[in-house]
């Protein structure tokens, strides 16, 4: 049958791969969330996704100005970027667009990671097709690709950096090179695609960009015209710089956060479960380095495994039917020197690429398991530790050389398996294995609550006392995640709010003001003040309540306010 050992169509191979990618989302989170107006399940949820959604909806409340991706409800009134709340600039401002007709609960981080499996299905397949895997074997080895740690940690949690599929489109792009004869094509489709990577998440953009510049290496190595591909790097640039500035990038986040060299790459990560199975053990964690999760898995450890007996299996039968003489009999050696003239100058320019996102991902720090072996970060200048921080999290570029290898063991295992249909009977087992290690224990408890609207201890006391009459809300914390619930009523209420958190320091010289009006009784009349009641019994903030405020606890907060915001007889 064709669907076992030949090449079906396009359309098949990009239909069967979203199918099985939505398919594979159902089974591991149901479709419940994917109601764009039902949004207490992400209240409910935690976690990163509160801080994106929360994001959206202070942009959504703000005046449009200019650049149009910013607004001043969030961190009020400084100017922020919808940027760095991570909540998807180009859903949030297409979705701001239509807000005079969008219900007060709305969502669509939901349909976003729904979208994301659908594309990282069917742009699997496209790969795997252009390695001519037959539909039926690239089908079985899909949820290698879908039900791995890069997904599973970040779907619902951190849902922007879920569209990894935008490493697979420009790996498409770099392997298409020579069918895609139009430098006009490729300087659309690469400058398409480094937009639309600062459109979804800053993070994707040095990734897309690398396997760019991988492109454009091969194209000058193998065409020998760089002037074409400097104009490809151009353009990409040039748009770059528009989109990033009519997101706000320029204008918001210039305090940068430090940290370069925290996030780490464990030498043995490809192998280390880290927490993510019940079947294999974890290694020693090095010190207090937050390790990027890159375990393949143990579907894809498996079929490493194969992957190496095969090969040498395949390599072995080769030499000694060389030296008897009988049917394929030519000299591997030969066959592999045939293969690299053809694809030289591709494989160096992966290669090139592929090694600089390694080390860069690695970082300073070089852990082996629980085995700091190398520290180098006291040796780098300060400046440029702080330059390097720009993309703090730098382990997250090994993302490119993790997926490629993923893609080179499955071909490999496939070629070397020698059998269409013991492939592919490998390929279900090894696909099963990975999904019944992921599905169970390791992903969001997705509870969509039944009520209509969101309940807490403060979000229900601060309703009953002051409904929707406040305008601003100064929050006072040092941390990071205590600001949820007063965020989650400020934003439901049409107030504003002075701090949260963001993926960059957003400068606001009116916190300090606050934090000073606070300690010397100076209250604003249109102000709530709430203070987190742990940093304010450990007298982290000093308070004075004037005979004008009141202060009182409401679930874990204090809050502290003018007695004008109380009615004429006193009451709320």
């Amino acid at each position: 049958m064709q669907i076992f050992n030949g090449i079906s169509c396009k359309r098949a191979y990009l239909i069967t791969g979203a199918l099985i990618g939505g398919l594979l989302l159902f089974i591991m989170y149901g479709l419940r969330q994917l109601n764009p107006f039902n949004t207490l399940w992400i209240w409910k949820l935690g976690g990163d996704i509160i801080q994106h959604q929360i994001g959206f909806e202070f942009f959504r409340e703000s005046e449009w100005m200019m650049p149009p991706g910013c607004g001043d409800r969030y961190p009020y009134p400084a100017v922020n970027s919808i940027i760095y709340t991570d909540s998807i600039p180009l859903a949030a401002v297409l979705f701001k667009i239509f807000d005079s007709v969008l219900p007060e609960s709305f969502q669509y981080l939901g349909l976003f990671v729904f979208f994301c499996f659908l594309m990282q299905g069917a742009l699997c397949m496209l790969v795997l097709r252009k390695f001519e895997l037959p539909l039926f074997y690239a089908a079985a080895a899909l949820p290698l690709f879908l039900c791995n740690v890069l997904i599973v940690y970040r779907a619902y949690n951190h849902c922007a950096l879920t569209a990894q599929w935008l490493i697979i489109a420009s790996f498409l792009v770099f392997l298409y090179h020579d069918r895609i004869k139009s430098g006009a094509v490729r300087l659309i489709l690469w400058t398409f695609l480094c937009c639309l990577a600062v459109s979804i998440h800053f993070y994707f953009l040095p990734q897309v960009g690398m396997i760019m510049a991988a492109d454009l290496l091969y194209g000058i190595l193998e065409y020998r015209k760089p002037i074409n591909e400097i104009l490809i790097f151009i353009s990409a640039v040039i748009f770059v710089l528009i989109t990033w500035y009519l997101y706000g990038g320029f204008s918001a986040g210039t305090g940068m956060k430090d940290g370069y060299g925290t996030f780490v790459v464990n030498l043995l990560g490809f192998i280390d479960p880290a927490g993510y199975s019940d079947l294999l053990p974890s290694l020693p964690k090095a010190g207090d380095f937050r390790a990027e999760h890159v375990y393949l898995g143990a579907g894809g450890i498996l079929l490493l495994c194969f992957t190496v007996i095969f090969a040498a299996v395949k390599y072995k039968r080769a030499l000694d039917a060389r030296n008897t003489g009988g049917a394929g009999s030519a000299e591997p050696g030969a066959v592999i020197k045939n293969w690299w003239g053809q694809r030289k100058n591709m494989v160096i320019s992966a290669l090139i690429v592929l090694l600089i996102l390694t080390v860069w991902a690695i970082g300073p720090v070089v852990t082996l398991g629980g085995t700091v072996l190398l520290d180098i970060r006291d040796r780098i200048p300060d400046s440029l530790i702080m330059l390097l921080s720009v993309i703090r999290a730098s382990s997250r570029m090994i993302w490119p050389v993790w997926y490629a290898f993923l893609f080179f063991i499955v071909v490999v295992f496939y070629k070397s398996a020698g059998s269409c249909r013991k492939a592919a009977v490998i390929i279900i087992i090894v696909s099963l294995l990975q999904v019944v290690e992921m599905v169970p224990n390791h992903i969001p408890d997705i509870i969509i609550p039944s009520g209509e609207t969101y309940s807490g201890d403060f979000y229900d006391g601060m309703e009953a006392r002051f409904g929707s009459r406040v305008p601003h809300m100064a929050f006072l914390t040092i941390k990071h995640h205590d600001y949820r619930e007063p965020a989650i009523y400020s934003v439901r209420h049409n107030m504003t709010m002075n701090k949260g958190h963001f993926a960059r320091e957003i400068e606001n010289p009116d916190y300090d003001e606050t934090v000073e009006d606070v300690r010397l009784g100076r209250l604003r009349p249109d102000t709530i003040y709430c203070i987190p009641a742990d940093l304010k019994d450990n007298d982290t903030f000093t308070v004075t309540v004037p005979e004008n405020g009141i202060m009182e606890k409401i679930g874990e907060y204090y809050i502290i306010y003018d007695k004008d915001l109380l009615s004429a007889d006193g009451s709320y």
